[in-house]
């Protein structure tokens, strides 16, 4: 694209800027339109000419609107900065106005240009603020350029008195290549000698391309470690980044110089993967990342951005599909609980329920629930918050609250969708729990989790929730409760000596265990010293059966819920974490630490 045509591109851009800022009326605007098409002429000098709109007023509503500040005086500026990236900027409408040596002052006309001040905090290794500024000046900053002396050039042929750089290098399109491609990787060729890495033939610029390998780096080595979530976080004196792995943080050293020597720009990094809004440092951020691993493996990132007084932290929580591809077989339960689980989920109608904390794997129950379900004969439809994983054959709704698509009214509109199963990601409301039970009563098959500590907590917690004790024993066919417990490393797992203190104390609570021959992980090289290797879930299933609908009708207490369930076959979550205990695949000390303590009295 030339100059002239990008210019006029950006003016047309501008000038359907100043009808979104009510700056001149719908009608006027098309007449505008009209004539700029039948003159070849273009939306904003038209809109200026006729005097609907002045320079001053258009970045007054930019300003207020986008909380950037605004330059009605600005001037071109050279950065104290050798090798300063001027085609870029150029090509992406941006121009330096002020270098206060720490930040970099950098105009831009039209919000769109914003994105590309990601890219340029990478490039400079400096903090660069943005200042709405008018077109005019960008304009002519680029047309009075001059290459060979790195200067701007006024229009009598004198160089612009502000700013100044002594001997620099010109910095000509071929010398200076900027790509980026679909996973918003950004490529960086031909850099000036001084900036490149000896060892590195990809010839990346030293700052971003320390930041973006040592990114991908951490990215990779939690994927192909089997991680769950990276945090990222900053400190009084220092930053750090931990991996989540086997459900326990753990901090990695060797990635703590080069993350506290270049936090800022590790964060920007991960933004511009997300697609989010590098220059808001105000408010959290959610976004999203496609990655490949080194190694091949292909999963999605979940970024969360939160602002601390420090700074932002994030935690990138990774979603890899290939661990949702599993069977039911495959998710832990025992051959009674598998039963109910399978006669439950192919039932044509009712409700079943997944309950447990946050990264209990409820997902990853339901998930492999839906992969059984899902026949080409089958319309099976999802509302989710967020869509974590894209599953052929399934429609999948983002449920977006902040523009009124929440979980009850995607549930509603499933309902005109001719669905035989519907998956909610949770119910969190009154209203999601009365369309859901009441859908499960109409024909159709409903999935979900809700947060309770029991399989039994779920009656109390629908009834609480206003929904009538009729409606919930009628709907509710099977509540599965879980845990993510960590399982003892093959490899180093030996007895423990029951006499020693610590152990005789845990015991003591546990008189069925006395005596049996009880194991834990001591910690090797396979399982970095921490004893475990993988993780395992441990269920209760209740199965809602007359009896217990009677019970329920007659608003009976969990106690005596349990009660009766125990009659017909229940077995408490902690009764089967203890028999993993006995196995030797559990320890004794994950059991205490994972399982509900209030469950442990049923013992």
């Amino acid at each position: 694209m030339s100059k002239e045509d990008f210019f006029i591109q950006l003016k047309n851009e501008i000038g359907k800027i100043c009808l979104d800022q009510h700056l001149l009326s719908s009608e006027q605007f098309d007449v505008i339109s009209k004539h700029a098409k039948n003159t070849e002429g273009n939306l904003y000098d038209l809109i200026l000419k006729d005097g609907h709109a002045t320079e001053e007023k258009l970045l007054k509503a930019l300003e207020d609107k986008y909380g950037i500040p605004a330059v009605y005086a600005a001037k071109p500026v050279i950065p104290n900065f050798k090798n300063f990236p001027y085609q870029f900027c150029f090509k992406s409408g941006l121009i330096p106005i002020g270098d206060d040596g720490v930040t970099l002052e950098i105009g831009v006309c039209a919000p769109s240009c914003l994105n590309s001040i990601k890219n340029l905090n990478l490039l400079t290794g400096r903090k660069v603020a943005a200042k709405f500024i008018g077109a005019s000046v960008l304009m002519y900053a680029i047309r009075s350029f001059d290459e060979a002396s790195n200067s701007f050039i006024d229009r009598r042929g004198t160089k612009n008195a502000s700013g100044g750089l002594v001997n620099a290098a010109p910095v000509n399109e071929d010398q200076l290549v900027i790509s980026v491609s679909e996973n918003k990787k950004i490529e960086v060729s031909h850099a000036p000698t001084y900036q490149r890495r000896k060892s590195d033939k990809k010839d990346l610029i030293l700052l971003s391309g320390d930041v973006v390998t040592g990114v991908e780096n951490i990215l990779s080595h939690a994927v192909n470690n089997g991680c769950s979530d990276i945090h990222f976080e900053i400190f009084k004196d220092t930053a750090n980044v931990r991996f989540r792995k086997n459900g326990r943080l753990v901090s990695i050293p060797e990635y703590v110089k080069f993350i506290s020597d270049n936090y800022n720009a590790v964060i920007a990094r991960i933004k511009i993967l997300s697609n989010l809004d590098i220059a808001e440092r105000r408010l959290p951020q959610d976004g999203k990342i496609s990655f490949k691993a080194e190694g091949g493996t292909e999963v999605d990132f979940r970024v969360s951005v939160l602002p601390t007084n420090l700074g932002e932290r994030i935690v990138v929580r990774i979603l890899n599909s290939s661990s949702l591809a599993i069977s039911i077989d495959a998710l832990g339960f025992n051959t009674r609980q598998k039963n109910d689980f399978l006669e439950a989920i192919g039932a044509p109608q009712g409700l079943v329920l997944v309950t447990g904390p946050t990264g209990s794997g409820k997902s990853t129950t339901l998930y492999g629930a839906i992969q059984y379900l899902n026949k080409p004969d089958v319309n099976i439809l999802t509302a989710e918050d967020p869509v974590e994983y894209t599953m052929s054959g399934i429609s999948q709704v983002q449920v977006r609250e902040d523009i009124g698509l929440g979980f009850a009214e995607a549930l509603r509109s499933f309902l005109r969708q001719d669905p035989e199963i519907i998956l909610v990601g949770e119910i969190r409301d009154t209203e999601t729990a009365d369309i859901a039970t009441k859908a499960a009563l109409t024909g159709h098959l409903v999935l979900s989790t809700l947060h309770t500590n029991s399989a039994v907590g779920a009656i109390n917690r629908l009834i609480n929730m206003g929904l009538p004790p009729y409606l919930v024993s009628s709907a509710l066919t099977l509540v599965v409760a879980q845990r993510l417990v960590r399982v003892n490393c093959k490899n180093c797992t030996t007895e423990i000596d029951q006499i020693s203190d610590h152990n005789s104390n845990q015991l003591s609570s546990f008189p069925d265990l006395v005596g049996k021959v009880l194991k834990q992980g001591q910690g090797c090289e396979q399982c970095s010293q921490t004893g475990y290797s993988g993780r395992m879930a441990v269920h209760e299933v209740l199965k809602i059966t007359p009896r217990i609908q009677k019970a329920m009708n007659e608003l009976a207490t969990e106690n005596d819920i349990v009660t009766i369930a125990k009659q017909e076959g229940f077995l408490p979550m902690a009764d089967t974490a203890l028999e993993h205990v006995k196995s030797g695949i559990l320890s004794l000390e994950e059991y205490v630490r994972v399982i509900p303590h209030y469950v442990e009295a049923s013992l």
